[in-house]
C-alpha cells in the first residue's frame, strides 16, 4: 500500500509516528504532508509550501489509501491564513479531490471532533470515509469510529524507563501548561500550596515554552504528572510519563470504561488534592511496582509496533469491503 497522510500540523506526533513506522517497520510506504509546522518542534513531514498543487494532487492519485487528520469540515486545505502551496496562494478543496479514491480515513484528536461531530459523521457517512480517534470518548460521538491509541516509540531514548531518584525530602511534580485555563493551572498551584503548608516537601516544575525534547529532558526529573482533568482523558503527557516512570495524575471521567486495567491515578475538580496525596502515598510505598505496570500498560496498549499494525489490518479490512461493492 501506498499511503498518505494529511494533516495541519503533526499533531502530538501521531502522524510522524505513524507514517515513519509504516516505513521503517513494513513492506508499505508512507508520507505525511503538512501545512504548520508544530510549537514543540516535532518532526514535520513533507511542508506544504515545499510543494505545489500538482504535485499535492499526484500524490494524492497515486496513494492506496488517505488518512486525513482533523480536517476542517469545509475541506479547505491549507486550513489556514497564511498557509500556502509552493506556487500558489489559493486553496484547494480535499472534498473535490478524494471523491474517487477507493479507501479514505479521517482521524480525529480532540476539541474540533468534539464540536463539530454532527457535520463530520453526515460527511464521512455521504463519502464513505472510515473514522478513527485519538482518545476513546470521541467513539460515542463519531460514528462507527475506532480506537487508534497514540502510538509511541517506546526505543526512542526519550521514553526510555527511567525514574527519578527519589529519597523522600523532595517530591517533585512536573505539569505542562500549554493552555492555563484548560490544564487548570492555577487551581493546581493553589492545592499544592495547601499541601506544601500542611508540610509536603513538595517542588513543582512547570514545562513551558520548551521544544519536546527539553520538555522530555525537564520531566524526567520529576516523580509525579500532573496532566489534566477538564478533558476527562489522558493524552500523549500522560503516556509519556508512564513510558520514562512517572506516576501520572489526569482526569478519567469520560473514558474510564474504555480503559478499565489504566495505571493513572484518576483525578477531578473535587478530588484533585486527594488525587495528588494519593500519588505522594504511591510514591513512598508502592513505587516499585506502580510504575513497572505503567510501563507494560503502555508497552500494550501504545507501542508503536501494535498500534501500527493494528491500524494496517484497518486499511485492509477498508480495502478488501471496497472491493467486494
Amino acid at each position: 500500500m501506498n499511503i498518505l497522510w494529511i494533516a495541519n500540523d503533526n499533531c502530538a506526533n501521531n502522524p510522524n509516528t505513524i507514517v515513519s513506522s509504516i516505513n521503517e517497520l513494513t513492506e508499505h510506504t508512507a508520507e505525511l504532508i503538512m501545512s504548520k509546522k508544530n510549537y514543540l518542534h516535532y518532526p514535520n513531514g513533507t511542508m506544504i509550501n515545499d510543494v505545489t498543487v500538482h504535485e499535492f494532487v499526484a500524490k494524492i492519485s497515486r496513494a492506496t489509501v488517505i488518512h486525513l487528520n482533523e480536517p476542517v469540515c469545509s475541506g479547505q486545505y491549507p486550513p489556514e491564513a497564511g498557509q500556502r502551496f509552493k506556487d500558489s496562494e489559493k486553496r484547494v478543496i480535499l472534498w473535490d479531490l478524494i471523491r474517487k479514491k477507493r479507501v479514505i480515513f479521517r482521524h480525529s484528536n480532540g476539541t474540533y471532533g468534539r464540536n463539530n461531530y454532527p457535520e463530520i459523521n453526515s460527511q464521512c457517512i455521504k463519502m464513505n470515509i472510515h473514522q478513527t480517534v485519538s482518545t476513546p470518548d470521541l467513539l460515542k460521538l463519531l460514528t462507527g469510529a475506532r480506537w487508534l491509541p497514540q502510538p509511541t516509540d517506546l526505543d526512542n531514548a526519550g521514553h526510555a524507563f527511567g525514574p527519578a531518584p527519589y529519597d523522600e525530602k523532595r517530591i517533585i511534580i512536573s505539569h505542562s501548561p500549554t493552555d492555563r485555563y484548560f490544564k487548570t493551572t492555577d487551581y493546581f498551584l493553589s492545592v499544592i500550596r495547601d499541601l506544601q503548608s500542611e508540610g509536603h516537601p513538595i517542588e513543582v516544575r512547570l514545562v513551558e515554552g520548551k521544544t519536546h525534547a527539553q520538555c522530555m529532558a525537564i520531566r524526567r526529573g520529576a516523580h509525579i504528572h500532573f496532566d489534566q482533568f477538564m478533558l476527562g482523558a489522558y493524552g500523549r503527557a500522560a503516556v509519556e510519563g508512564l513510558a520514562m516512570g512517572q506516576i501520572v495524575v489526569v482526569g478519567l471521567a469520560n473514558i474510564i470504561e474504555y480503559v478499565p486495567d489504566h495505571p493513572f491515578v484518576p483525578a477531578n475538580y473535587f478530588s484533585l488534592k486527594t488525587s495528588i496525596l494519593r500519588a505522594i502515598s504511591i510514591l513512598k510505598k508502592k513505587r516499585g511496582p506502580w510504575l513497572a505496570n505503567g510501563r507494560a500498560w503502555v508497552e500494550h496498549h501504545h507501542d508503536r509496533k501494535r498500534v501500527v499494525k493494528n491500524l494496517l489490518l484497518m486499511y485492509e479490512q477498508a480495502r478488501k469491503k471496497r472491493c467486494k461493492k
